[in-house]
């Protein structure tokens, strides 16, 4: 079993093994130190080398991936009021885009596929997706 540290550490390695220890620590918002002695663990129990993550590694990562997703859209903004008199927050646009479509595009990047969306107040306008 690893700790958090390491796992986030493990991941983001996995993505770009080129990422510094410094880059690391400010990514997740950890201590150069404890971003050093997570990767000493991580090569102590053979899940990366110098060349990057092992087998067993990214078996780890595999193991604990995301494959679902829900977004709460049911609520009614009331602190967004007079912004959404006529649509829920989730369908305010912001940089030309809608809230809720940005949110699910970057899941599907992710690889995340099954996203279930929970309406409510003002739902026919969700009704689309």
């Amino acid at each position: 079993m690893i700790s958090k540290v390491q796992f986030d550490v493990l991941n983001l390695l996995y993505e770009s093994f080129q990422y510094s220890d410094d880059e690391i620590a400010r990514m997740l918002f950890k201590s150069y130190e404890e971003v050093v002695n997570a990767k000493e663990e991580l090569r102590k129990i053979g899940f990366i080398d110098g060349n990057g993550v092992l087998e067993a590694g990214i078996k780890c990562l595999e193991d604990h991936r995301i494959d679902n997703a829900i977004i709460l859209a049911a609520g009614m903004s009331t602190r967004f009021v007079p912004l959404n008199f006529d649509k829920p927050k989730g369908l305010l646009e912001v940089k030309g885009e809608l809230l809720i479509e940005r949110q699910i595009r970057q899941l599907k990047e992710k690889g995340i596929n099954e996203i279930v969306i929970v309406v409510g107040h003002m739902k026919e306008q969700f009704y689309y997706l």
